[in-house]
């Protein structure tokens, strides 16, 4: 079974996206760590003891450089810690949409063809062919718009939704490349997911 498709930015950034929410547990998801919170409330009790031994219930400015860089770094932290794994998904989109733009204008084409065999999968593109035994398929993880055929913990080769005219024809040919897994006696470790 083989079936075609232009590849884009979005399909990239989906692996990324699947990749974060698998890493971080979703009750952590979004969330400031408790050190993070810990250095806050210890930053925030200085500042305000200092405000109610000066003699007043004002908060009182800065008055060295160290205090400055001092509430710089914490406050960096802190986003950093929040914000970090989120900038680090849309850098990773934004230069692989810039990648794909940019070899678009040189003229190659960004069209796979992705096929299943009973021997293994073949992926094959203007600029090259790749084949790889169901063996090294590690696992197949659906979501909502993709199929990813990860063959490290990392890397997947991704297979989206809209490549087929309908759903059946993309459950169907899933349902057969994980009947070929089978065949080739690899363990059905296969998760679905989103």
């Amino acid at each position: 079974m083989e079936v075609e498709f232009d590849i884009n930015a979005d399909d990239h950034f989906a692996l990324y996206a699947h990749r974060f929410r698998e890493a971080t547990p979703r009750k952590r998801r979004g969330r400031c760590p408790w050190w993070a919170w810990l250095i806050l409330v210890l930053f925030l009790g200085f500042l305000i003891l200092g405000s109610l031994t000066s003699g007043g219930p004002t908060i009182n400015l800065p008055q060295s450089p160290l205090q400055v860089i001092l509430i710089g770094i914490v406050l960096s932290l802190i986003l950093l810690t929040v914000l970090g794994p989120r900038m680090l998904a849309l850098l990773k989109y934004h230069l692989v949409k810039k990648r794909l733009r940019e070899a678009e204008n040189r003229g190659e084409s960004l069209r796979i063809y992705f096929r299943i065999t009973a021997e293994g999968l073949a992926l094959t593109n203007e600029q090259s062919k790749l084949s790889i035994g169901w063996n090294g398929v590690k696992r197949i993880v659906v979501t909502g718009q993709h199929a990813f055929f990860f063959t490290t913990p990392d890397y997947a080769y991704i297979l989206p939704r809209r490549a087929f005219q309908n759903e059946a024809d993309f459950e169907a040919f899933l349902g057969k490349a994980r009947e070929y897994r089978r065949q080739a006696g690899v363990v059905d470790d296969d998760t679905s997911s989103d």
